[in-house]
């Protein structure tokens, strides 16, 4: 039923038995005969899979399939479960390298925090010496201006 779905390029393409209806993921115009009434099918362009509406007023009872159209029915589901069990694969398998990536981005971190605690500790005693250092070289200063002024 997918390789029956036209993708909407002028009104004469279009069969008056034909669902017209958009991609809901790249807009695009998609048309489909109406045996394709609440089928899921990619779309020609972006690929993503698509629920071709049911056109208001059909019951899929109207749809009086064939043997024929529910074998292709079945072929066309297969193909897409398929695929969606390949996506699925890929999905875990994506999921697991970020995780894997997540712990050893976790282990380098703490590895940098054990070596930066230390130095931040000895930064922190520099600065407490410098300020002592600041404070008696302004003591030696003021009594150097005593002294000139004596």
């Amino acid at each position: 039923m997918s390789e029956n779905v036209k993708e909407v390029e002028s009104e004469e393409a279009i069969l008056e038995t034909d669902i017209v209806f958009e991609c809901p993921h790249c807009s695009k115009s998609l048309a489909i005969d109406y045996h394709g009434a609440g089928l899921t099918i990619p779309c020609t362009d972006c690929k993503e899979l698509v629920e071709v509406p049911i056109p208001e007023g059909m019951d899929m009872s109207d749809l009086d399939s064939s043997e024929s159209d529910l074998e292709v029915r079945i072929i066309n589901l297969r193909k897409i479960l398929k695929v969606t069990e390949g996506k699925i694969t890929n999905l875990h398998n994506s999921n697991d390298e970020l995780l894997s990536k997540n712990a050893q981005l976790e282990r380098q971190k703490d590895v940098y925090l054990s070596k930066i605690t230390p130095l931040m500790q000895r930064l922190d005693v520099l600065f407490e010496n410098l300020s002592e250092v600041i404070e008696i070289m302004n003591i030696i200063a003021g009594s150097a201006e005593v002294l000139e002024d004596d």
